[in-house]
């Protein structure tokens, strides 16, 4: 009887919270640099989020680690609710199997709030490359062993580099970098062939001219590049899949107060002009529940593990 009152009473306290809640401004952690596309979502849907919670929400981030140092300060965070981490499955689906001890347990330490949006990367050329798209890419591979270089600025990035090279039974040399921008500029002087991209700001570029557009990762052509073909036109099917940018909380969160901000992102996310701004940068709005979120994030644990295992990539 007495564990009934005392379970009662702190159900209570946390809805009466819940209901005085947010009482002071709130952060959103990712863990990446300023300036790419996680930093977009997370300022836009940060900003957005603000007169319906009547509070500020400000952007805190902390990149390094191959994204686990931003994901191991938002799991020790206070739970809370006034502390959030937009999270990616590249850190909370890939890292747990590419890290023999990662300090942080994606399920346990997280609480699901809703995923964000969806990303497809995309396949692009250097103007120098010496093929002009990915079949006759992957024909130069096959003939010229070793040769060819493909960059990543992320693990996401090289994991999918390793797959190509799987699937397309090639031998490709891969080249890591810190950032996009050192890639960018490394494609731009010819210094590698190919890379594995961000919508965001690539797009730009081969509307320019100076990159060419080899294929998209999404099961429809990329909006605003209606002539880059997808893997599965160039016949690589087993390469379509898009990224998850998705909001969580610190796992011990109650529940009531995720309830509130997944409606209020769900209102967010609903907003013409806040999905004309996202859609544009290549980040598709596709908000779910607390629980649809968690089953995403279980199913690409699974999904990943023997893909991680087979390419034997480590950190």
């Amino acid at each position: 009887m007495k564990r009934m009152f005392a379970v009662a009473a702190m159900l209570c306290t946390s809805l009466s919270l819940a209901q005085q809640y947010p009482l002071k401004p709130l952060r959103m952690i990712h863990s990446f640099p300023p300036g790419g596309s996680t930093d977009l979502l997370a300022r836009t849907v940060a900003q957005a989020m603000q007169p319906g919670l009547g509070q500020s929400v400000i952007v805190e981030t902390r990149p390094g680690g191959g994204t686990n140092i931003g994901a191991e300060y938002a799991a020790r965070a206070e739970p809370d609710g006034y502390n959030l981490y937009l999270g990616i499955d590249a850190t909370l689906a890939m890292n747990p199997w590419l890290v023999p001890k990662p300090n942080f347990d994606p399920i346990k330490d997280f609480a699901p709030i809703s995923n964000l949006a969806v990303q497809c990367v995309i396949f692009v050329g250097g103007s120098k490359a010496p093929r002009k798209t990915l079949a006759e890419l992957v024909a130069y591979a096959k003939a010229n062993p070793g040769r060819l270089t493909i960059g990543g600025s992320n693990m996401a990035s090289q994991l999918l580099s390793e797959q190509l090279k799987l699937q397309a039974g090639i031998d490709v040399l891969s080249v890591p970098y810190q950032g996009a921008p050192q890639q960018s500029q490394a494609l731009f002087a010819g210094d590698i062939d190919m890379a594995v991209v961000g919508v965001l700001p690539y797009a730009t570029y081969i509307k320019e001219g100076r990159m060419i557009g080899l294929a998209t990762t999404g099961p429809k052509r990329q909006r605003g590049l209606p002539d880059m073909p997808t893997v599965r036109e160039v016949g690589y099917p087993g390469l379509e899949g898009c990224n998850w940018l998705a909001l969580f909380a610190p796992g011990a969160t109650p529940r009531p107060i995720i309830d509130r901000l997944n409606a209020e992102v769900l209102k967010v996310l609903n907003m013409p002009d806040i999905r004309e701004k996202l859609s544009s940068s290549g980040l598709e709005p596709s908000p779910t529940t607390p629980e649809e979120l968690g089953a995403m994030v279980k199913a690409d644990l699974a999904k990943w593990e023997p893909i991680v295992k087979k390419v034997g990539v480590k950190r």
